[in-house]
């Protein structure tokens, strides 16, 4: 049964293994490509298509909220939203700032793929608690939370710059609104990773040193 269960285990490993090789090539491939294009569109000054900022907005306008159970419709207001502008009208730094983001973002991904392809190479080996795992995990979390961080920074410093310079009817602009704050949550998540990765680390010391007696 137990060996049964390691066979199971390792070819499960495997797949998962080809599976994110294959995202990490495709990935790889797609953020070359992305950085090819930029840099074509940046010299022919076609930036419109590529470079695409984030912004926060309130409609002023209300809107008409519609019950089975109510006869005249109620109206309500959107005071918080979010969307992704583009315009061949934006200064070449604002360009290089969108996509210098994008590519950081993009890089980060890129090297937790890696290090997920690394975990699951110890895995297929039966050699997954192990020190050098731990770290990887560790590595892993630092790499969600700059992903986080890069991408509230890339919607905080677009939106402040561009809040006062786009106009359109019935939208009112903001520097600053909910999603500017929104989903910090998921930082917790990855601080109990480190949390998990350093339990992780001291197990595989502890197996070590059990290993090393024995």
């Amino acid at each position: 049964m137990k060996k049964h269960d390691n066979t199971r285990g390792a070819l499960l490993a495997k797949f998962l293994l080809m599976t994110f090789r294959g995202l990490f090539i495709l990935y790889s491939i797609g953020l070359v490509l992305y950085i090819l294009i930029c840099s074509i569109s940046l010299g022919t000054g076609n930036q419109s298509q590529y470079a695409n900022l984030p912004v926060v907005f309130s409609f002023t306008e209300t809107g008409n909220l519609i019950s089975p159970g109510i006869k005249n419709a109620a109206t309500f207001k959107l005071h918080n939203a979010t969307g992704i502008i583009s315009t061949d009208s934006l200064t070449t730094g604002t360009t290089i700032f969108s996509m210098v983001g994008s590519v950081l973002i993009s890089i980060c991904i890129l090297l937790i793929i890696k290090l997920i392809c690394q975990i699951l190479e110890a895995a297929k080996t039966n050699d997954f608690l192990v020190v050098k795992n731990a770290i990887r995990m560790r590595h892993m979390a630092l790499l969600f939370i700059m992903v986080f961080l890069i991408d509230k920074i890339k919607l905080f410093v677009s939106s402040s710059y561009l809040a006062d310079k786009l106009e359109f009817t019935g939208v009112n602009f903001n520097s600053v609104n909910f999603y500017s704050f929104a989903n910090w949550e998921y930082v917790f998540f990855y601080l109990f990773l480190l949390v998990i990765a350093e339990a992780f680390r001291i197990g595989a010391q502890l197996k070590r040193e059990n290993d090393l007696t024995i």
